[in-house]
């Protein structure tokens, strides 16, 4: 797995408790995901708090190789199998 460029997340001992942020800001990586989750658009985040698209994309990106997923990797076949449903 690659991460790419992630030099705009970053954490240090004492600042923030340890939690990883965006370079130079504070904000918090896990505020700039939850929002995104939520909905908000890449583009949104980053004018509220006056950062980088890119710097958000890095904190979306940065999460989700911790939770084992990819966007470089090329999606997987779909493996289909036979479903039987039962009436109960």
């Amino acid at each position: 797995m690659s991460l790419g460029d992630l030099s705009q997340v970053w954490r240090k001992v004492g600042i923030k408790s340890g939690q990883p942020c965006i370079r130079g800001t504070g904000v918090l990586v896990e505020i700039v995901v939850e929002r995104f989750v939520t909905g908000e658009t890449i583009a949104e985040i980053a004018e509220d708090y006056a950062i980088q698209p890119e710097a958000v994309l890095h904190a979306i990106r940065l999460v989700l190789y911790a939770r084992g997923i990819n966007l470089d990797a090329k999606p997987a076949a779909a493996k289909v199998e036979r479903v039987t449903v039962v009436e109960r």
